[in-house]
């Protein structure tokens, strides 16, 4: 009874609360509830929880016992999270290959093993660098960047303290001083990444350790801040409740994160933290001791894995955004599946006979279930690539395709057992200059390389201008270049087009800053090196912004972007450079691959109506400004869509890799088009 009665009195009621809060926010912000649209900083608040009882949890050890075993450490630290951890990936590999389209899953398993080595927010960090994958379908397990990100916090921190504590009588000053040091210097890597990398500052253990060391320095403090007056502790409990709520309800996605605006929620559970360590209760540790609470705060590790594997299948196979009424459902479904989860998976192994095991029992049978799943996860992906009739290497050629402004009725088909790119390799069948880093990722740094191509040998050059849609262009224009004899100058940036505007880059939620300087340096790079002409195209599906940062309406997108798009030919004419535009190209209904995927006897299924296809509005604008700044225009709508509806596969040849950027397969068969388009473009004269 002694020893049951000391166990109490070291449980928090108020810190359960406060996962519950936690995970309340994160369940509402994924299932896209009105209001919670700040809910992703739940995950902040495990942070600054984990590192506080961790440290807390091993500076008692070492006074009770006089050292700290790390091999009984990471054997709790298995017992708890493994077996639910491991269940939940099992079945959500079960249920992805029942459910998902075949060409997901291939990227699900190496998802799954990457989060059962607990390595995968390296892997999600690597893949947001790359533009192709912004607008990827999302991953059923990529919330466990936060497990790995956690362990791998763990992997140095008890060492680190066993280390410190052997100075005996200054364990916990040492702990704290280093732990100030890991604050202070983590938080300014994250402020510094930020601009340079966000994904590598969101994901990554460096910018992410001042959160769990900010609860490690609490727990070296907890002494000092028993003697907290009530009233103090009292003003520190509703503080920081309500830099937590108000963080949850109206930090947005688009802040940066993790830097200054991550204090809020961070320090705000620091301070509720503080509060609680009075031995007299305060109303804000009574208000968190709140039954419903306890009981969320209780299952809260269940819920966050259960939540989003149920919320993205159901998505996925669906093929359209779930409706509020399911999304609640999914709500409930996730609510009952973590409490029995939480009953006889966490409970059976955190607190029955298996904790009794030996730690070499817990790591045999940690590595056995590691092995399982790795197995089976190479073993999905063995499968069902096996499935698929592999392409041949040769590019088949495009027969003519037919231009007359009639467009005939498409005719359907089952996908091509040959077609290439096939519908795993889609996603990388990216242009060679996007492999050789000579394009700019979004938010990212110019590249150093020359960026020259074609015949490097040639006295004429000719270049490549715009965004990612020029990009596409690469293929074609690469081709078209080394059969003529010109040396190749691309410049290309994802998300950043010709037009001279600033602008908003809706994927990643914020202003592109160096958008505007990388245009202005590409100009000038262009300039100098004095090309024939510069083909030149972007997307219409931009934001624009005003010159002091505010998001234009809608309705001022064409004008703006005409005005920029004068300014930025009239840079090139004034230097004597002919600038070729080329129209956007015609945008698929959606990811043809997944699409095709969920569809093979029917290419048709994923075929877009020519008036969603083609923005004849955005054709009559450029068409307008190219007449005005007498250049030409290349309309390549034909060659995409030749039919009705716009198909996605002409021939066995996949058109897109995603709903509005081509394939460098496809983009190379246009070759022939785009050169005669071009050498008619300079044989025209303008009056």
């Amino acid at each position: 009874m002694a020893s049951k009665s000391a166990r109490s009195n070291k449980f928090r009621g108020d810190l359960q609360g406060v996962r519950g809060i936690a995970v309340l926010f994160v369940l509402l912000f994924h299932a896209g509830i009105p209001g919670f649209q700040g809910g992703f900083i739940g995950v902040d608040i495990f942070f600054v929880l984990s590192g506080f009882l961790i440290t807390k949890n091993l500076l008692e050890e070492e006074i009770r016992t006089g050292t700290i075993s790390i091999r009984e450490f990471y054997a709790k630290r298995m017992r708890r999270l493994l077996p639910a951890s491991g269940l939940v990936l099992l079945l959500t590999l079960i249920f992805g290959y029942l459910y998902l389209p075949r060409v997901l899953i291939p990227e699900l398993t190496r998802d799954i093993s990457a989060a059962t080595l607990y390595i995968s927010n390296f892997s999600f960090a690597a893949r947001a660098t790359d533009y192709f994958a912004v607008n990827a379908t999302p991953s059923p397990v990529i919330h466990y960047w936060s497990l790995s990100l956690e362990e791998q916090f763990y992997i140095f921190w008890p060492v680190a303290v066993l280390l410190l504590s052997k100075l005996r009588f200054m364990a916990r000053t040492s702990v704290r001083h280093f732990a100030l040091l890991t604050f202070f210097a983590s938080l300014a890597f994250a402020i510094w990444l930020l601009p340079r990398s966000e994904p590598w500052a969101f994901f990554s253990l460096p910018t992410r350790a001042w959160q769990l060391a900010l609860g490690a320095i609490i727990a070296t403090l907890v002494s000092n801040f028993r003697r907290l007056k009530y009233f103090v502790a009292w003003v520190l409990g509703f503080s920081g409740l309500g830099m937590v709520i108000a963080s949850g309800l109206f930090i947005r996605s688009s802040a940066q994160f993790p830097g200054p605006i991550a204090l809020l929620p961070t320090v705000g559970v620091g301070l509720i933290i503080i509060a609680g360590i009075q031995k007299r209760k305060t109303a804000v540790s009574a208000l968190l001791s709140w039954r419903p609470l306890q009981y969320l705060g209780k299952i809260s590790y269940s819920i966050y894995l259960w939540h989003w594997p149920l919320f993205v299948i159901p998505l996925i196979a669906m093929g359209h955004p779930l409706k509020l009424a399911v999304r609640v459902a999914l709500i409930a479904i996730t609510l009952v599946i973590s409490a029995a989860s939480e009953k006889f998976v966490e409970a059976k192994f955190r607190l029955g006979r298996l904790k009794a095991n030996r730690p070499l029992r817990t790591y045999l049978a940690a590595a056995f279930s590691i092995l399982i799943l790795i197995s089976s996860s190479v073993g999905v992906r063995a499968e069902v690539l096996n499935k698929v009739h592999k392409p041949h290497k040769a590019v088949i050629v495009i027969s003519n395709l037919l231009t007359a402004v009639v467009r005939p009725t498409t005719v359907d088909a089952p996908v091509p057992e040959d077609l290439y790119p096939s519908l795993f390799d889609a996603k990388n069948d990216h242009p060679i200059s996007y492999t050789d880093r000579c394009n700019v990722q979004v938010n990212g740094l110019a590249s150093s390389s020359p960026c020259i191509y074609g015949d490097t040998t040639s006295t004429v050059t000719v270049a490549l201008f715009g965004d990612s849609h020029a990009l596409a262009w690469f293929p074609a224009i690469n081709r078209v270049a080394t059969n003529n004899h010109w040396k190749l100058f691309s410049q290309t940036m994802s998300a950043c087009g010709p037009p001279d505007l600033g602008q908003w880059n809706a994927q990643a939620a914020k202003v592109l800053k160096n958008c505007p300087i990388w245009r202005e340096a590409a100009i000038q790079k262009i300039i100098a090196a004095k090309p024939l002409f510069v083909l030149l195209t972007g997307t219409r599906g931009f934001v624009a912004v005003h010159a002091d940062g505010t998001i234009a309406p809608v309705t001022e997108n064409a004008s703006l972007w005409s005005a920029g798009m004068k300014r930025t030919l009239d840079k090139f004419k004034a230097a004597g450079i002919r600038p070729i535009m080329i129209s956007d190209i015609p945008f698929a209904n959606n990811d043809p691959t997944i699409c095709l995927s969920l569809h093979p006897k029917s290419s048709i299924a994923c075929a877009t109506p020519v008036v969603r296809a083609i923005n004849s509005d955005w054709v009559l604008l450029e068409r307008k400004v190219a007449m005005a700044e007498k250049v030409t225009l290349i309309e390549p709508q034909m060659w995409l869509c030749p039919s009705s509806p716009c198909p996605v596969i002409l021939n066995n040849i996949l058109i897109y890799l995603d709903a509005s950027h081509m394939t460098a397969t496809f983009s190379q068969t246009l070759s022939g088009k785009l050169g005669r388009a071009i050498a008619a473009s300079l044989l025209k004269t303008f009056p």
